[in-house]
C-alpha cells in the first residue's frame, strides 16, 4: 500500500504522469489498471480505493480508455484465468 501512496503523490492532480499526454512512466505503470483490478477480484479485497487514491484511480480509468492502450491490454478474462489457475 505504501507504493500506491507514493504513486498517488506522483500523479496527483494530473491526467497522466507526464501531464496531459501519455508518457513513458504511464506505459511503465500500465500494469496497475488491469492487474490490480484482477488481484482485487481474486483476493476479494480492495487495493486501489477511489477515496484513498483518487488521482491514481482516475488515472487508471483514463488510461484504459485510450484507444491505443485498449487495443494492447490483455483481456481481463485472460488475466483472471491465470490468477485462478494458481
Amino acid at each position: 500500500m505504501r507504493s500506491l501512496a507514493l504513486t498517488e503523490k506522483e500523479i496527483e492532480w494530473k491526467k497522466y504522469f507526464g501531464g496531459d499526454q501519455i508518457g513513458y512512466l504511464d506505459v511503465a505503470m500500465s500494469w496497475i489498471p488491469r492487474w490490480i483490478d484482477c488481484m482485487e477480484q481474486v483476493g476479494n479485497m480492495k487495493l486501489l480505493d477511489a477515496k484513498k487514491f483518487p488521482s491514481l484511480h482516475q488515472w487508471s480509468q483514463n488510461f484504459v480508455e485510450v484507444p491505443t492502450i485498449k487495443e494492447v491490454l490483455p483481456p481481463k478474462s485472460r488475466i483472471l484465468s491465470r490468477y485462478e489457475a494458481t
